[in-house]
């Protein structure tokens, strides 16, 4: 192996970390105006009030467990996630809100950061470099370019609903792939990573439905591979699928599934496959063309990489066909459960999850592809390598200005039928620009303020201004007409009078 080649590709995964880590800043200094919004009062208000009247632990955990058993009879059975919603950081106080994007974006990254770990050095015995690099990458990807970071990284409830749960879903497929790719397994370390992965189960099956409905099938399909395999891992993974089993069925069986069901309008199983598996290639396109800089990167940055990457991968590459069409399959079935339920594609905190298993799957496409033609087509692969080793001394600049072009320019330029949208730091950047995140945040805080020191409930209270669109609407003006709630959260009977 080339050690020049090898410190090249270090360089360049550090160049990406350190990219990353400063599109971090902006997003970090526009959560300090973040604020709760809509659904952060509904499952909090006990979770709130034991936190301003008891103050304990066992206070706050037995109101989040009374949260989960009232929203279990009355609205939906997802459990871990009711859990999940119900310590939302504004309990603690609104400033404690802005601690929202950190954990949304670190579960995340944390999940693509296992999950690559997995594949690229565990199963394909890649260079930890290299795994730094592919990791960063894919962490850029699905930070700056998500359908929506006001609701996937900004909103606790609807982030941690989906982007949360995703980060746990790769997690759990980290382990799977390092048990079932570890040369020399102890005992003691499988059956560690089979209770992680029994726990990890019980936990995704509580939460949104396409999560939990992927991790089945792929539950399944491990299942099969392994006894075909004969491989060691089974009995972990039957552990794993009996926890998954009993919460998914505990989750499906609510009474407040049906509640919540006669309130929408939902399509038969055959027609929500139909609908589906006919709307997600228009869903995956708007997303390219709303964001540019993701096809230019996947084309100008992963694509080469994959050339010099896959010359060590000892695979055959036999399918080049079947990978694609069970990619768009997967990612239809993500789609399917919001159809089903509600006659529709669903909201976009459940296209985020959607973005960023497509880049990801994207990935491994065009990885795949190219072991393809390396096998196919050996002499055209070895130019095109031979190309890439005489220029590899300018590839750290190179990766330097397509990255950071591909970020700035995303959203610069005329509309290709669709409206054009800039990466989640830019946006960011320009809310902090003007002013527009603190002055939304300073009127919610003073709405907050004047609901608290009203002691008799009648409030009279101007409307805030709507937030740039990267941060949530949280205007209490705009949400009390629609929900009680926020009278139960602040130990008021609001009523708005408003002001001239």
């Amino acid at each position: 192996m080339n050690k020049r080649r090898w410190s090249v590709l270090g360089v360049c995964g550090a160049i990406l970390l350190v990219l990353f880590l400063v599109t971090l800043v902006p997003i970090g200094l526009v959560s300090a105006y973040d604020r709760m919004d809509f659904d952060d009062y509904d499952y909090s208000v006990l979770t709130h009030a034991a936190v301003r009247d008891d103050g304990s632990v066992w206070g706050l955990l037995r109101a989040a467990g009374q949260t989960v058993s009232e929203t279990y009879q009355t609205w939906q059975g997802t459990y871990s996630a009711v859990f999940l919603f119900s310590l939302q950081p504004a309990i603690w106080g609104q400033g404690w809100y802005a601690i929202t994007p950190w954990i949304l974006i670190g579960a995340l990254v944390l999940g693509l950061g296992c999950f690559t770990f997995a594949i690229l050095v565990v199963a394909l015995r890649q260079d930890r470099r290299v795994w730094l690099l592919v990791w960063m990458l894919a962490s850029i990807l699905c930070v700056q370019f998500p359908r929506d970071p006001s609701e996937g990284f900004f909103w606790y409830n609807g982030g941690m609903f989906y982007t949360f749960f995703f980060g746990l879903l790769l997690i759990w497929l980290a382990l799977v792939i390092d048990l079932a790719n570890r040369q020399h397994p102890t005992r003691t370390g499988t059956w560690l990573r089979g209770a992680a992965l029994a726990l990890l189960g019980g936990i995704i099956a509580g939460g949104n439905y396409p999560t939990a409905l992927l991790l089945g099938v792929f539950l399944i399909g491990y299942i099969l591979w392994s006894s075909r395999n004969h491989k060691a891992i089974l009995s972990a993974l039957i552990v794993s699928l009996v926890a998954y089993g009993v919460g998914f069925a505990f989750s499906i069986l609510a009474p407040g599934n049906s509640v919540r069901q006669a309130l929408l309008e939902q399509q038969t199983p055959f027609r929500a496959v139909l609908s589906a598996i006919a709307g997600t290639p228009v869903r995956l396109l708007g997303q390219l063309l709303r964001h540019p800089g993701v096809l230019a990167m996947m084309l100008l940055v992963w694509t080469p990489l994959s050339v010099v990457l896959v010359q060590r991968v000892e695979r055959r590459f036999r399918l080049p066909l079947l990978i694609p069409v069970a990619s768009f399959l997967m990612l239809a079935a993500m789609y399917t459960p919001s159809y089903y339920a509600m006659g529709n594609a669903g909201s976009y905190r459940l296209w985020n999850i959607v973005m960023f298993a497509f880049y990801l799957l994207l990935m491994l496409n065009i990885f795949y592809l190219i072991g393809w033609w390396r096998r196919r087509f050996p002499a055209g692969y070895g130019k095109t390598l031979a190309f890439l080793r005489r220029w590899k001394r300018v590839a750290p600049v190179y990766l330097l200005l397509t990255v950071c072009l591909s970020l700035l320019l995303s959203g610069v330029g005329p509309s290709l039928g669709i409206e054009r949208e800039s990466p989640t730091s830019v946006r960011a950047l320009e809310a902090l620009q003007d002013g527009s995140a603190k002055a939304y945040a300073e009127a919610f805080d003073r709405q907050a303020e004047a609901i608290e020191q009203t002691a008799d409930g009648a409030v009279s209270v101007q409307p805030i201004p709507e937030p740039d669109s990267l941060l949530p609407d949280g205007d209490l003006t705009r949400y009390i007409p629609m929900s009680y709630e926020p009278s139960r959260w602040f130990d008021r009977e609001l009523q708005f009078n408003m002001a001239e």
